[in-house]
């Protein structure tokens, strides 16, 4: 369950340009108990009006045989993205696998990298160590959009 103080939440409500999307948590009940409003639009330092944003949305998953190429939440996430008409770059890894490198995932975010693009990226429990290598990483090369998680 998410919770959001109320200057969390009017920190985030202030940095709002343009259309939004809502992220709300449940409650084991079923009811949401909180609901953050974001935005995947940004101003442009040359234009008056916003621009749009690009996404390139990251998953890190731990897959097993039986399970689908992709997860459900990453699926979701990115069909919902494209209905709204965001531009995403969207890739997989499993990182249970033997074949995984965090520089393969470094290269893909590195290569569809532009002005205007964020990145955003699955954090859960079996991905934290590659999470902070990436995010160093980004940090380091000084990636030019917003690393969302």
């Amino acid at each position: 369950m998410l919770k959001a103080s109320g200057k969390i939440k009017s920190l985030l409500r202030s940095k709002i340009c343009g259309p939004e999307y809502d992220f709300a948590s449940y409650n084991a009940t079923g009811k949401s108990s909180t609901t953050i409003r974001t935005s995947f639009f940004g101003t442009s330092a040359s234009m008056a009006r916003p621009t749009r944003r690009k996404l390139t949305l990251i998953s890190l998953d731990w897959t097993r045989p039986k399970d689908p190429p992709l997860s459900l939440g990453h699926a979701s996430i990115l069909t919902n993205l494209r209905s709204n008409g965001v531009e995403v770059n969207a890739n997989a890894w499993s990182v249970n696998n033997p074949n995984f490198f965090v520089q393969d995932v470094l290269d893909f975010i590195f290569d569809n990298a532009a002005s205007e693009m964020d990145v955003a990226l699955g954090a859960f429990v079996w991905n934290e160590a590659h999470i902070h290598e990436i995010t160093r990483t980004l940090k380091k090369e000084r990636y030019p959009g917003r690393i969302i998680l």
